[in-house]
């Protein structure tokens, strides 16, 4: 009875022990899965930070051909200011001198 008892309880124990090896095993699977997931989401991260920091490189790049472009646009509004004046000017003056000849032909 004793050697009954013995051996069951050895059975017992090599049950038990094969239960803590698949327990470990799981754990192990467990612990490698979080790992994964982990490293996919730090890469996922990374990925995100970098294009942000693009999207601000894009945006700095893009406001600063709009300050050229509205800058060149000032410039072309003064020169056209500039012409237009010009213009105006050569016309009174052509204005006056029909007047000097209209006076100078009527007397």
């Amino acid at each position: 009875a004793q050697q009954q008892q013995q051996q069951q309880a050895r059975q017992e124990l090599q049950e038990l022990q094969a239960q803590q090896q698949r327990l470990q095993a799981h754990q192990r699977e467990h612990e490698q899965a979080v790992q994964k997931l982990q490293q996919e989401q730090a890469e996922s991260a990374r990925a995100h930070a970098q294009a942000i920091e693009q999207a601000k490189v894009q945006a700095e790049q893009q406001r600063a051909a709009a300050d050229v472009a509205a800058s060149q646009l000032m410039q072309q509004r003064d020169e056209a200011a500039q012409r237009r004046r010009a213009v105006e000017k050569d016309l009174a003056d052509l204005q006056e001198q029909l007047y000097l000849a209209r006076a100078a032909a009527a007397a």
